[in-house]
């Protein structure tokens, strides 16, 4: 699953710059898309970290970033064995943070409904 989304990754950084940055100059509608779907972006994420900072759920995803940064550099470095099972921990990662987390998702669920 890791080696998946490594593999997209590489494919996005295999599309020529120039040619994706001029064909956004062809079509300007294109490129007024992307600037509010950018901007939808960064705004949810502001939003998300601002009313995440300083609860647990701050330091869980500090920690989630490590992880993954750990796991990109064993991949790079060809650490077979570190890379596997920091793969696996990932891989099972995401149901074992809903499970320990449910009554926080909870909370947060409802406090934006109360918003």
């Amino acid at each position: 699953m890791l080696m998946n989304f490594f593999n997209s990754v590489n494919q996005v950084y295999q599309i020529d710059i120039l040619e994706y940055i001029q064909s956004t100059f062809d079509n300007p509608g294109s490129m007024i898309l992307t600037v509010i779907d950018l901007a939808i972006v960064v705004t949810l994420i502001f939003y998300a970290c601002k009313m995440l900072k300083n609860t647990r759920a701050w330091q869980l995803l500090k920690g989630i970033f490590i992880l993954v940064l750990v796991t990109i550099i064993s991949n790079m470095l060809r650490l077979k064995i570190l890379n596997y099972i920091l793969s696996i921990i990932m891989m099972y990662g995401g149901i074992m943070i809903i499970v320990i987390f449910q009554p926080e998702i909870r909370r947060g669920l409802e406090q934006l409904r109360s918003k």
